[in-house]
């Protein structure tokens, strides 16, 4: 039987092993940048009244962000091989310490979006129209839009916290699971070749129809195993979801999605029962 290589990749480019010593330096630059950011201006609130310096500011956290989007390459390191190898504590324990990282910059730096959500309406105001901060326009907008919404730094220090295992710990397991699944499917020859779970999908675009059908079979069987595992995940995220809506005083579940949409829930409730009445001119 002709068995498939599992999937690799070249990573050295990013860090010679998990243990680079480069690895754990760039995650510290990482938070100190992050830290030296909050202690410059934290306890500055000129940069509220002042366009000139909160132009300085969200520049300086836009470059951050440019240079260490998610983590930064240490994150993006570690979420392949964790891919790779979901099962290696090695890198269950780096991903968590990157998890950790994460965290601890987004706590340093909410202090911004709190303090510009605080401010009242005719200071929101010069600060749009602010020819200074025009690039910005749609950022500050957006804080202010979500103003009524936004934790105090307690409380989302305890949101970041425990995001992770409320929802992705719970994605990541179950990504896990499947990406080590292998099934061993039949083309129209005969042939018999093992393929993992992520080279699956490959095969519905074949033009052997055999290989596509026992290749959609194969994928259903592994789907079905982890069925009550994808269920209790989906609720467990569910939960969690009602539960953070409740707490940042939204009023219905899409209520966050509509606000970073910038449409009304009325436009969306018309689009859909314009759809609803029409669903047959498709068919």
């Amino acid at each position: 039987m002709d068995k498939t290589k599992h999937l690799s990749w070249k990573l050295d480019e990013l860090y010679s092993s998990i243990n680079d010593s480069k690895l754990n330096s760039d995650l510290e630059v990482f938070t100190l940048t992050a830290s030296l950011l909050s202690e410059k201006w934290k306890n500055d609130d000129s940069y509220l009244s002042d366009p000139s310096k909160l132009k300085i500011l969200l520049d300086e956290i836009n470059i951050f962000e440019e240079t260490f989007a998610y983590g930064g390459k240490p994150s993006y390191y570690i979420d392949l091989l964790h891919f790779l190898d979901n099962q290696n504590t090695e890198v269950l324990g780096k991903y968590s310490l990157v998890q950790k990282y994460i965290n601890e910059a987004s706590n340093e730096l909410h202090f911004i979006v709190l303090k510009l959500s605080k401010l009242d309406k005719e200071e929101q105001d010069a600060l749009l129209s602010s020819s200074i901060l025009k690039e910005y326009h749609k950022y500050l907008s957006d804080i202010f839009k979500y103003s009524k919404h936004i934790l105090p730094e307690s409380e989302q220090n305890i949101v970041n916290e425990l995001s992770d295992l409320a929802s992705e710990a719970w994605n990541r397991m179950l990504t896990g699971l499947l990406s080590s699944e292998k099934a061993i499917i039949k083309d129209k020859d005969g042939i018999e070749k093992e393929y993992h779970f992520e080279k699956i999908t490959d095969l519905f675009n074949s033009s052997d129809k055999i290989l596509r059908d026992n290749a959609a079979l194969a994928f259903n069987q592994i789907l079905n195993k982890y069925s009550k595992i994808a269920e209790a995940e989906f609720n467990a995220t569910l939960g969690y979801k009602e539960k953070i809506d409740k707490i940042k005083h939204f009023d219905y579940p899409e209520m966050e999605r509509h606000l970073s949409d910038d449409v009304e829930i009325e436009v969306v409730k018309n689009l859909r029962e314009v759809i609803a009445k029409n669903i047959d001119i498709p068919r």
